[in-house]
C-alpha cells in the first residue's frame, strides 16, 4: 500500500520503482561482460595487497582495455581508436 503525503512521496516511489528497471542486469549487459574480463584478465592473475594496491591494478587495466586491448566487435580496434575513427567517419560525413 502506498501512502501519499502533502510533499508527493508516493508519486517519487513510483517514479523510483519505475527507473529501477533500467538498472537490472539484461538491460546493462555490456557492463556485466566488462565486470566478467576485468575479474577473469586482472583480477584473478593478481595478488592484491590493500585497497590502494588493488586500485591502482584495477585502474592500469581499465587504461589497458581502452587503449590497448583490441575488441573483436569493434572491427579488431581499442576502444580510444573506434571512438577517433568513428568521429572522423561523423565529421566527413
Amino acid at each position: 500500500m502506498i501512502k501519499t503525503s502533502k510533499d508527493n512521496q508516493a508519486t517519487f516511489l513510483v517514479d523510483s520503482i519505475i527507473e529501477f528497471k533500467d538498472f537490472l542486469p539484461n538491460y546493462n549487459a555490456h557492463i556485466e561482460s566488462f565486470h566478467a574480463l576485468l575479474e577473469k584478465e586482472c583480477i584473478a592473475w593478481s595478488e592484491i595487497k590493500n585497497f590502494t594496491h588493488g586500485y591502482i591494478i584495477i585502474d592500469d587495466y581499465i587504461k589497458f582495455y581502452n587503449k590497448e586491448r583490441i575488441h573483436g566487435s569493434l572491427s579488431y580496434m581499442n576502444p580510444n581508436e573506434f571512438i577517433r575513427k568513428s568521429m572522423l567517419i561523423r565529421i566527413c560525413q
